[in-house]
């Protein structure tokens, strides 16, 4: 059968009025391995697209409020390096490579400033809170306020267990946000087996917590963690129950590093007087047994301290808030 078309000259919407995209422009579909979403777009990077060699490098923005077309021609902004995270934060969008940081303006869609030796691992090792960003990288662990990337894992890149983040070999590193804690977390597995350290936002303190090896994480509605190890999932920290816990403190010197001191007392004050407290001279050695809240007298002069507490045999409920030294400078001679 014939097919009669009659052109009765009514012009319509050309498709780049409809479109926003010209219709020279082919393949609006990008493929891509990372992305983030802000002001109703999607930012895409670490991509491939037929039409582009090295479309590794560049980012790309979609239409408006339609995340699946992708204006190619004009849409991209090309960085040095192919990226490893892509986040959207405080009204920017944060690109990251392994030792670098882009903050990007998402309208003009440009470069606003570069950050040389901050970068992030991956895709999963940041996370925005309401506190700010949260990443990490290979040589330590990063908040990012709004204004400024503030390095915080100074106090935990180096372990005397050897859990530091610049000790050993982490992988499935996995950052998340505990809304009930206020706390950062970093999962990761090493030797085998799960652990995560923790930061707590407001008390700017780190602990070393066991975790399953997190394949991947999800938030709950009420704001629980939920860890993926591929094969099981984990409502982490939601149990009843509770754990043996243990804590050391760093090398005290009491700002004079290299003057001797007379160590007398120390005491832990929590739930119970006798919550079991031993200290380490100078950093090293064995851990010495506080008794009776007293340095043992033979053993009273060195430089610095370490100390450690841990709850009651059988008792994980235990409780410190603070310790207390009592000690005296020895005269300079």
């Amino acid at each position: 059968a014939n097919l009669v078309i009659i052109d009765k000259y009514k012009l319509g919407q050309s498709y780049e009025a409809r479109t926003g995209i010209s219709e020279v422009v082919i393949d609006t579909i990008v493929h891509y391995g990372l992305s983030t979403q802000i002001n109703n777009q999607m930012i895409v990077g670490k991509c491939y697209h037929k039409q582009i060699e090295g479309a590794s490098n560049y980012l790309f923005k979609s239409k408006p409020y339609r995340y699946d077309i992708y204006d190619w021609s004009a849409d991209v902004l090309r960085l040095p390096e192919e990226p490893t995270a892509l986040k959207a934060f405080n009204g920017r969008v944060y690109a990251f490579t392994n030792y670098q940081m882009f903050r990007i303006d998402p309208e003009a869609f440009i470069i606003e400033d570069i950050h040389d030796g901050v970068g992030c691992l991956n895709q999963n090792s940041i996370v925005v809170t309401e506190f700010g960003m949260f990443f990490a990288d290979n040589h330590n662990i990063f908040f990012h306020d709004g204004t400024r990337a503030i390095p915080i894992g100074d106090p935990i890149l180096r372990d005397r267990n050897g859990f530091g983040w610049q000790d050993g070999t982490k992988s499935n590193v996995v950052a998340s946000f505990d809304p009930r804690r206020n706390s950062a977390f970093l999962f990761f597995t090493q030797s085998n087996a799960g652990y995560a350290w923790a930061y707590n936002m407001p008390r700017k303190r780190w602990d070393l917590l066991e975790a399953p090896k997190a394949e991947g994480l999800a938030i709950a509605d009420n704001g629980r963690i939920i860890i993926s190890t591929g094969s099981n999932l984990y409502d982490y920290l939601s149990g009843t129950g509770t754990r043996d816990w243990e804590y050391q403190s760093k090398n005290i010197t009491l700002g004079a590093d290299t003057q001797d001191k007379f160590w007398y007392k120390i005491r832990g004050v929590g739930s119970h007087s006798d919550i079991p407290l031993s200290y380490q001279k100078d950093g090293s050695g064995s851990w010495v047994t506080v008794s009776n809240e007293q340095v043992a007298s033979s053993d009273r002069r060195f430089k610095s301290i370490r100390i450690k507490a841990t709850n009651r045999n059988g008792n994980p409920t235990d409780e410190l808030d603070s310790i207390g030294i009592i000690y005296k400078l020895k005269d300079i001679r």
